[in-house]
């Protein structure tokens, strides 16, 4: 095998990261901020699985799953609610998944015990999942 591997004459793989262009992160500069202050917080739609159906499925149904960021299923718009947008995040509210935080790609529902963060102001999808991280730190202590 290591004679094969040898012959792909293979490039080194580097990241392309030097000390000219390393950027540091100086967390000790880090101060505290309230989620409240950027993102409006809310609980989820709350929709038992077995009240949707999915004859013609439009929108992702987002439960306490800490896996395929949450969508558990795919579902039919359901009349009186409204589903939360793409870009929205999920948050897991209750047992052992507790602060799986997820964005959503696709407009989606809610099961019951998730909780949505929508945006304030526009936020990248990297401070989003920067915050999320955050936010799935905070509940594993």
């Amino acid at each position: 095998m290591e004679s094969y591997i040898k012959s792909l004459n293979c490039n080194k793989i580097t990241t392309n990261v030097s000390k000219t262009n390393r950027i540091e992160i100086k967390s000790s500069e880090w101060k505290e901020f309230y989620l409240h202050k950027i993102l409006k917080v809310t609980m989820g739609n709350g929709i038992d699985a077995i009240s949707t159906t999915n004859d013609n499925p439009k929108y992702n149904y987002v439960s306490r799953d800490s896996n395929g960021n949450g969508v558990v299923g795919f579902v039919d718009a359901i009349d009186g609610e409204e589903p939360f947008p793409t870009g929205a995040m999920s948050l897991a509210l209750g047992g052992s998944l507790l602060g799986a935080c997820f964005i959503q790609k696709k407009p989606f529902y809610t099961a019951q015990n998730v909780a949505v963060l929508q945006e304030k102001v526009p936020l990248s999808d990297y401070t989003k999942l920067f915050i999320a991280t955050l936010i799935r730190n905070e509940c594993t202590f």
